[in-house]
């Protein structure tokens, strides 16, 4: 089931090498994240006016504003206010606009993910650097509200090979509900971890796999190749529901 509904997809450019950058994820990365973004919208709805995509957990807007200016009509949603790469540093965001306001890109609205219930208005909805820092029922939930609806996830995935020793003592191995395999993560409390939870869990690639399959996507396209953070590999994935 799983390999019938598995698609590649090959990046025209180079991702970074095989061993990861010491600097955090959250700034070491982010040109190729970006730049794998806008190929990837490119790749996938080259002709985006008129649809609409809500991006979770948006962070700065950095990709929000990239979806923008492809075509879409955006909503950016986040449990913080918009942070600067100064914030990312410091490890705390600074003061925003207010709760919800226009952008001169994108509409921007303060709330947790996990309470944006209603997904019925979007056609494309974006998880970028968010999936692997929520809890695997958090996980889940969001996956079911999505089915429907074409995602774009960015994520680390699990490998205890590649974690370095320094930050060993925050994963813990574990199996989850379903039999999915990876570990659970000690969240930092920072602005780019997750809003409110201690624990996270990762998927390894084949759990994370099963994972989407399970969840009712009919086709998952896998970005070729993966790229790596400080804390091993990460992939880019299209689901369509």
């Amino acid at each position: 089931m799983i390999e019938a509904a598995l698609t590649h997809l090959q990046a025209p450019f180079r991702m970074n090498g095989p061993e990861p950058r010491p600097s955090l994820p959250a700034l070491g990365q982010l040109p190729l994240r970006l730049r794998t973004f806008r190929w990837l919208l490119s790749e996938t709805w080259p002709q985006a006016k008129g649809k609409r995509l809500l991006d979770l957990g948006a962070g700065p807007g950095l990709f929000a504003r990239i979806a923008s200016r492809h075509g879409f009509s955006v909503t950016a949603v986040d449990a913080r206010m918009p942070w600067t790469a100064a914030d990312i540093e410091a490890g705390q965001s600074s003061a925003g606009s207010g709760p919800v306001f226009e952008d001169d890109e994108f509409l921007f609205i303060q709330k947790d993910l996990r309470d944006v219930d209603d997904l019925s208005g979007f056609d494309v909805i974006a998880c970028i650097g968010v999936l692997y820092h929520l809890p695997f029922a958090d996980q889940r939930d969001l996956l079911a509200r999505c089915a429907a609806r074409a995602m774009v996830i960015d994520t680390e995935i699990y490998d205890a090979s590649r974690i370095p020793e320094s930050e060993a003592s925050r994963f813990r191995p574990a199996t989850v509900a379903g039999g999915y395999s990876g570990a659970f993560c000690r969240e930092q409390g920072q602005v780019y971890s997750s809003h409110g939870d201690a624990l996270s869990f990762w998927f390894d690639q084949d759990s994370i796999l099963r994972f989407f399959a399970d969840a009712g996507c009919s086709r998952v396209t896998m970005v070729e190749p993966q790229y790596f953070s400080a804390f091993g590999p990460r992939r880019w994935f299209v689901l369509n529901g």
